[in-house]
């Protein structure tokens, strides 16, 4: 893979005219060897103690001796391996630099996996993980430094008098150190894991810290005349490129997110302008040179370990993010020379400056319960390194970081932190945020990783939750529908009494044993709709023999000769298990009461019972939770708050605050059409509160009842959403009051 651009022919000067090569490639060699030899020195420090500590944290017998056994076999092989990295990369510049005196072509460098040259015989997937590995090692190099890599090849095209067509690779580019570093492997024996491991830790102590030496090998061709307006001629050649092709290192299928990240950053950059926004101080003071995008993930990286010791409960409501960009420019400078200053590249700061503003958002957003924010406030350098490694993340929804931070916001939303069950979710949250702070570096492919473990985790946290959730929903529904059954029993019962006056045997015999039967005949009625009409029709025709006066009524016990409607009703009662007992006095109660009436001088009505209709609902629906009506609204309670009540839907999160103490969120499970009753639940599908429509709303007016809006959007999405929106009208009042302002 090549690392840059050809060179421009209007920059090319012919060999002749510049200094004398051998003196410069004499110190671009010593430059590289000193940058590069120090780095594989650091290498094999880390490599030492990274192999140590997995030995020593090894959860089997097998796996602490693989790793012991390869820390033993690198150290024993160490100066070899380092003599023979080095001499393949100076052989490839005696090369580049003389290929007269070497015609035949170079010999491949051999994988570790290729048995020819290894020890050991690989399985052919252990050739492929080892040559993709190296592949994408390079590949990540290459878009870091890809502005000095750029200039480089330039440089040393010029230098060599290149004319215009195929440029052969000089060998300081990331594929070939890779190679280079991987034929110097090929003679260790140890197992798969720690050859990856190794060209890992190549990956993360070598590669990603070359941009201090390339920048160096620049500066040198720079100062000696060498297309010192390098830089120009490279931005120029980008340009030029017609809009189809696209320019090295990028794909064709990431030009719709690169035209959404550059809107972004025009956005920004306009409302910098529109506000008198100035760039950062250390910036403005650094002049024209700016550290390279490898050395500010480096500097990154060294920020994040220092925000590795974490915990949920140390969360500050009132503290600020720290100022990143400041403390970045800090750590940047304590690598530079005495007296060299050096500033962010625009691009760089202008990620840090989006990011940030992603996060204060976050913080400022009430919709996440506080130890959750807690947790996903300490990625921010992380997600900035990011940003910078992969230009795609600021305009990509689908990328896995956006997905594992939505991921993360939603499934804490519901957390109530006083329930002990629910550490089980905000534990889960600090496991995978620990991880990225203590096992991200480079590599993103680790949050597809640990996105599709949080998303497992959760998916088996829902099945218990949907199944809870159908037991209430399924509880609360019967519960309406045996209040609406004993509401519809009182109407009917209450429209007999209104009509006329009723003995109090009747009336008893009415409200507490035939009112059951009413009720189950409404719940059956969708089933046998002609059982709530019987019902209806035996208790009019009860009601009417009742007032027969001069009916024969014959001894209390029932017999052969017991009237029709009394045998009707005694089946009835019968036919839903009603209580013997009870049946037999309220029946006999009834003859009793017809026996007095045919005494001589019982005046008609004389006993009768007046009843009205809040009596008999008090009686029927007593002790039925959330059947009786929402109660009245009160005359002051706006009705934009009655609307944004009845406007909740089931998913939607409240936090219910009457008690300030004890605060706590619920979720809108169910909402019922006929009583107006909202049911809410936890996060695990229990019933938390039922409330009506009114008395939602009145806690929403009092404030007592908070709604947690943009629950169902995606954290990412929202914020910056609200970011670009605070932009624009940041910019518009700038425009209106015709001064800067800042938000």
């Amino acid at each position: 893979m090549r690392s840059g651009l050809q060179p421009d022919p209007d920059h090319e000067q012919p060999a002749a005219g510049l200094p004398d090569l051998h003196p410069l490639a004499t110190q671009i060699r010593a430059i590289f060897e000193a940058g590069f030899g120090r780095l594989l020195q650091d290498l094999f420090a880390q490599i030492d103690d990274e192999l140590f500590e997995l030995s020593d944290k090894a959860d089997s017998g097998a796996l602490q001796a693989l790793y012991f056994d390869a820390m033993r076999q690198v150290r024993r092989e160490k100066p070899s391996m380092l003599a023979s990295c080095l001499r393949e990369v100076l052989d490839a510049e005696e090369r580049f630099w003389n290929p007269a005196e070497n015609p035949s072509a170079p010999p491949q460098a051999v994988a570790p996996g290729d048995p020819a040259d290894r020890g050991l015989t690989l399985l052919e997937n252990d050739a492929l993980e080892i040559e993709l590995a190296v592949t994408n090692a390079a590949q990540k190099t290459n878009l870091l430094f890809q502005d000095t890599l750029g200039q480089l090849e330039l440089r040393l095209a010029a230098l060599k008098g290149h004319q215009t067509g195929s440029l052969p690779a000089h060998p300081f580019t990331p594929e070939a150190l890779c190679h280079a570093f991987t034929a110097s492997l090929a003679g260790l024996p140890v197992d798969i894991r720690a050859t990856l491991l190794i060209l890992k830790l190549f990956d993360r102590h070598v590669l990603c810290k070359m941009g201090t030496t390339y920048r160096h090998m620049n500066d040198l061709l720079a100062e000696h005349g060498v297309l010192p307006d390098a830089s120009l001629a490279l931005k120029a050649k980008t340009s030029a490129m017609p809009p189809n092709q696209d320019p090295p290192g990028s794909r064709s299928t990431e030009d719709d997110n690169e035209d959404r990240l550059n809107d972004l950053l025009h956005l920004l950059s306009l409302w910098k302008r529109r506000t008198g926004t100035a760039a950062s101080q250390s910036n403005a003071q650094a002049g024209g040179k700016h550290f390279d995008a490898g050395e500010v993930v480096d500097a990154l990286s060294l920020l994040q370990q220092n925000s590795r010791a974490l915990a949920s409960d140390e969360y500050d409501p009132g503290a600020q993010i720290p100022l990143l960009k400041q403390s970045l420019v800090d750590q940047l400078a304590r690598f530079l020379p005495d007296g060299e200053r050096r500033r962010l590249g625009q691009f760089e700061e202008d990620v840090i400056d989006m990011v940030s503003m992603i996060f204060d958002f976050i913080l400022e957003d009430r919709n996440l319960p506080d130890p959750v924010k807690a947790l996903i406030a300490r990625l921010q350098i992380p997600v900035v390194k990011v940003a910078i490694i992969e230009r795609s993340f600021l305009a990509k929804k689908t990328h896995p970081l956006r997905l594992l931070l939505n991921a993360l916001a939603q499934a804490g939303v519901g957390l109530n932190s006083g329930d002990r069950k629910d550490q089980v979710v905000l534990k889960k949250i600090e496991e995978v945020v620990y991880r990225i702070l203590t096992e991200f570096d480079e590599d993103t492919r680790l949050f597809a990783v640990l996105l599709e473990d949080f998303s497992a985790f959760v998916e088996r946290e829902c099945k218990g939750v949907t199944a809870m959730e159908e037991r209430t929903r399924q509880a609360a529904v019967s519960q309406e529908r045996l209040a609406l059954a004993k509401r519809a029993a009182a109407v009917e019962i209450t429209a007999r009494v209104e009509r006329r006056p009723l003995p109090p045997a009747l009336v008893s015999l009415l409200l507490n044993a035939w009112k059951d039967v009413l009720v189950i005949a409404y719940l059956r009625r969708e089933k046998e709709p002609a059982d709530w009409d019987d019902a209806i029709s035996i208790m009019d025709r009860l009601i009417a023999w009742a007032g027969a006066h001069d009916a024969m009524v014959q001894q209390a016990d029932a017999g052969a000769d017991e009237p029709e409607i009394i045998r009707s009703v005694r089946d009835r009662l019968e036919n839903i298990a009603f209580d013997p007992v009870q049946m037999h006095a309220f029946l006999n109660d009834v003859e009793l009461w017809l026996v007095s009436r045919q005494k001589p001088g019982s005046p008609p009505g004389a006993d009768a019972a007046a009843l009205e209709l809040g009596d008999i609902e008090e009686i029927l629906i007593q002790g039925v939770v959330g059947a009786r009506p929402d109660a009245s609204p009160s005359p002051t309670l706006d009705d934009s708050f009655i609307e944004q009540a009845r406007n909740l839907r089931a998913g939607d999160w409240v936090e219910f605050c009457d008690s300030p103490a004890s605060p706590f969120r619920a979720k809108l499970l169910l909402k019922s059409h006929f009583t107006s009753r909202y049911v809410f639940v936890n996060r695990r599908g229990m019933k938390l509160r039922e409330v009506g429509l009114h008395e939602l709303a009145s806690g929403l007016a009092t404030n007592t009842i908070r709604l947690i809006a943009g629950t169902t959007g995606p954290l990412l999405d929202r914020a910056l959403d609200a970011v670009v929106d605070s932009l624009g009208r940041s910019a518009e009042r700038h425009d209106d009051a015709g001064t800067p302002w800042t938000p």
